[in-house]
């Protein structure tokens, strides 16, 4: 067997992993399982393929504050392979500081980021390489693929394939049954779109993954199973919290003065890149603690700017000018949610709502960061840095990275997840993707969500 035409069809005796969702955190969880021997389901809402009819109806919300106008729902998408149809390619693991209110390390993610570079077919030197740039920086390029990997075509095999994985596609998990005790999942509810639903008694030893997005977790754990009003794994009304997103501001600065500024060249294994700047330990910690990424594109003099052109004249044509591009760390705040919405989707989950606000603990930061950055090139004679104020403080626009609102914790109270992505209090329930994100660093979250789904695969087996 591998995919699945109908609910009728699914024999859950067969199974030891239930895997709601196939995008990049469901599929990659997937593989590592079955080669582990380990059986798996992967359930569905899309189709082999995007169908804008499955993608209106399942990700219609009502947003508020920054990155609306449907932003959220334009990057959780409905099909086989799932957000991975739109994502751009970069990559760059999460810094050491990125980890500080994680109850992880990043020396515990290391071993498998090599595993995520691995999996997307990239040398494993986007883990391990930075340089130095000026004092108080580093150099820390973003790794870009052209022809990014789509998470669908790349596991075609799970669709036609006889092998420890099979799909289970158009189908909804509308809903979520608890134990008495509220101490694990007892059964699911599988919809589909002609109407037929059936509810799955899950054994002692199945274990549940929700790999369904930053959304698509949190749209499941609102959602309160019958005789409730307490979703699965909220009963601290922490589910939907922490919505994050990566501000950017395109063109906020320009770093102008002598081509030392230039970026150095990463060795030629690493492959194409972004040329990106960052704070070191230091200055991050100086500077208010959120990670700024500070992309350059070179550009050139403009010639209409009186202080450009007295910088190329002082320093003899030896200059260098750059557009300054931020992408930012969003400070995590439990009042950027997740609620859910009066309306239903067709398998009769309640829709969403979003509030998310990048506050001024956000954008205060960044003009330090880069306020820094000038002192720096000024104290050294060797350039000036511009901010453009106006563009800082404008609406934002986002990469498509849905982080949080199911944050990993050591305190419940406070997170939805442990360290090892089980939800609290439940023995079999785990939550994979970057909902469980706790900060969201700055870099391009897809190498950490793979990452990520690798060590759950390791502690499902026991090898973690």
């Amino acid at each position: 067997m591998a995919q699945i035409s109908s609910v009728s069809d699914v024999d859950i005796s067969r199974y030891d992993v239930l895997i709601v969702g196939s995008g990049p955190a469901g599929c990659s969880l997937a593989d590592r399982l079955s080669a582990k021997d380990v059986a798996c389901l992967i359930i569905e809402t899309g189709r082999d393929g995007y169908n804008q009819d499955i993608q209106t109806a399942y990700t219609a919300m009502d947003t508020r504050g920054h990155f609306g106008n449907q932003h959220w729902a334009q990057h959780w998408i409905r099909a086989f392979g799932g957000t991975s149809m739109v994502w751009g390619g970069w990559c760059a693991p999460l810094d050491e500081q990125d980890f500080d209110a994680w109850p992880i390390s990043l020396s515990d993610l290391r071993p498998y980021y090599d595993t995520a570079a691995d999996l997307l077919k990239l040398d494993r030197v986007i883990n391990s390489y930075e340089a130095d740039y000026l004092p108080g920086f580093k150099f820390k390029p973003f790794r870009t693929v052209i022809g990014a990997m789509r998470f669908g075509e790349e596991y075609q095999s799970f669709l036609t394939d006889a092998g420890r994985v099979d799909v289970l596609l158009g189908t909804t998990v509308s809903g979520l049954h608890p134990n008495v005790a509220r101490s694990s999942v007892s059964a699911v509810t599988l919809h589909q779109p002609d109407g037929t639903e059936r509810r799955l008694t899950l054994a002692e030893h199945q274990r549940l993954v929700l790999a369904a997005g930053g959304m698509g977790n949190a749209q499941l754990m609102l959602n309160p199973p019958p005789s409730s009003d307490t979703g699965v794994g909220n009963e601290t009304d922490q589910v939907g919290r922490y919505l994050m997103e990566h501000p950017h501001y395109i063109q906020t600065a320009a770093l102008v003065g002598r081509r030392r500024l230039a970026p150095p060249a990463p060795p030629s294994n690493f492959g194409e890149f972004v040329p990106n700047i960052l704070a070191d330990r230091t200055t991050y910690t100086k500077t208010g603690k959120l990670s700024v990424a500070m992309e350059l594109v070179e550009r050139e003099m403009n010639r209409v700017d009186r202080v450009e052109r007295f910088l190329s004249d002082k320093y003899q044509g030896d200059f260098v000018a750059y557009n300054i591009n931020v992408r930012s760390e969003m400070r995590a705040s439990p009042d950027n949610r997740v609620t859910l919405a009066p309306s239903r989707d067709p398998s009769g989950l309640p829709l969403l709502k979003t509030m998310c606000m990048a506050g001024s603990d956000t954008v205060r930061p960044i003009f330090d960061v880069l306020e820094e950055l000038g002192k720096t090139v000024l104290s050294r004679d060797i350039g000036r840095v511009f901010i453009h104020n106006d563009t800082l403080v404008s609406n934002p626009s986002g990469g498509g990275h849905t982080m949080g609102t199911t944050a990993m914790g050591s305190d419940p109270r406070v997170s939805v997840v442990d360290a090892n992505c089980k939800v609290h209090r439940y023995s079999n329930l785990y939550v994979a993707g970057s909902s469980v994100f706790t900060s969201g660093g700055s870099a391009n979250p897809t190498l950490t969500i793979i990452a990520l789904a690798a060590r759950l695969a390791d502690h499902l087996t026991g090898a973690a």
